[in-house]
C-alpha cells in the first residue's frame, strides 16, 4: 500500500482486504490485525508498506 499525497492518513481504512487475520507489516516490522475484510492503518505522507500474511 502507498500514499503518494504529502497528506498524514490516520486510521486509514483498507477495504476488501484479501484475509482476515494477522498481517506482518515488513518495512517496519510489527504486526496487524485484519478483520471484517478489512485493515486499518496509520499512513504517513509519501509512505509505503508491504504486508505479509502471517
Amino acid at each position: 500500500m502507498a500514499n503518494f499525497s504529502d497528506q498524514f492518513l490516520a486510521g486509514y481504512t483498507i477495504p476488501d482486504f484479501p484475509a482476515d487475520g494477522t498481517w506482518h507489516e515488513w518495512t517496519g516490522n510489527y504486526d496487524l490485525e485484519a478483520g471484517g475484510g478489512n485493515l486499518m492503518t496509520d499512513l504517513g505522507e509519501f509512505e509505503a508498506k508491504v504486508f505479509v500474511w502471517q
